[in-house]
């Protein structure tokens, strides 16, 4: 994730099928993901927690998160981003 957050043209970024398979998903930079608009984790089953730095993500303009089983909140970070148009998320199921 340091190398993507870093690339300065980067505008979609879709991690499907345990693409990524960390356990915590971590924006920190202040500059992380300067351009990225669409943002789309899905079927990533082993991400529990997923932290974001203020400034990370100034244009996300859509988010889908669908199912990411372990992953029980979206980072209260996101809620400050102005660009954020769309927003879908499948919480984990429970039995």
């Amino acid at each position: 994730m340091p190398i993507l957050e870093n690339l300065p043209c980067l505008r979609v970024l879709k991690l499907k099928q345990n693409s990524y398979l960390g356990r915590k998903l971590a924006c920190v930079g202040l500059s992380s993901f300067p351009e990225l608009k669409v943002l789309h984790l899905k079927s990533m089953y082993w991400l529990d927690e997923w932290t974001m730095g203020a400034g990370a993500m100034p244009k996300l303009e859509s988010l889908i998160v669908n199912p990411c089983a372990y992953l029980r909140k979206l980072p209260e970070e996101l809620w400050c981003i102005k660009s954020l148009r769309k927003l879908a998320y499948t919480g984990p199921r429970h039995s």
